[in-house]
């Protein structure tokens, strides 16, 4: 079963929306017998290593978006959460046992009723990500716009990982917003992947 990219909420609102992949599509796939199909590793001499992981180069992540079939982290976590629990400042933690030997992306992604507002809003928040404790570097960070078929516009900054070294990881995704964006209070927000690969 080929997963869209990307879901957003329809509402008037602004929303911090975190892409994820719904538990209930894994466990629909578990009850249909349909399983996901592992896509082939993004390689290129702009790839990265960090702490034991292959990035891919953020050029290399918009094609890699438009051709194969996307798995978020999120999709192998033990955890969810509402989308409530996504738009309150503070730390969720996902424990992820198993990644399995897919590329993995990890996405913030933010919503509003036009791109032009979107791309507004975006300006007061600074995303960041860690792996054991090491920065991303700019060139590994993929920026995104697009527009819904409502017409809403999000934006989203993500990172690709290709390839895992068999360990423990910590993935730190930091959102720090500086203002007030409707419902979705200024203060920091600190998606916390805790990571083991066999």
């Amino acid at each position: 079963m080929q997963m869209p990219r990307r879901f957003a909420i329809n509402t008037n609102q602004r929303l911090l929306v975190l892409v994820a992949v719904l538990a209930a599509v894994t466990l629909a796939c578990s009850l249909t017998g349909e399983q996901a199909t592992p896509t082939a590793a993004v390689s290129s001499p702009t790839a990265g290593s960090q702490s034991g992981v292959t990035l891919a180069a953020a050029a290399e992540i918009e094609d890699y978006y438009a051709g194969s079939s996307i798995f978020f982290l999120e999709e192998f976590a033990d955890e969810t959460y509402s989308q409530d629990e996504y738009n309150t400042p503070g730390t969720l933690v996902f424990t992820v046992p198993d990644p399995g030997p897919r590329p993995v992306a990890v996405e913030s992604s933010w919503c509003a009723d036009s791109l032009d507002l979107a791309l507004d809003d975006w300006q007061y928040m600074q995303t960041t990500f860690q792996i054991n404790g090491e920065l991303v570097g700019q060139e590994h960070i993929y920026f995104d716009q697009w527009e819904t078929e409502d017409g809403d516009g999000c934006v989203s900054d993500s990172i690709l990982i290709n390839a895992w070294e068999p360990g423990s990881y910590t993935i730190i995704l930091t959102i720090d917003q500086s203002v007030d964006l409707g419902d979705v209070p200024a203060g920091e927000y600190i998606w916390e992947y805790r990571v083991t690969v066999p």
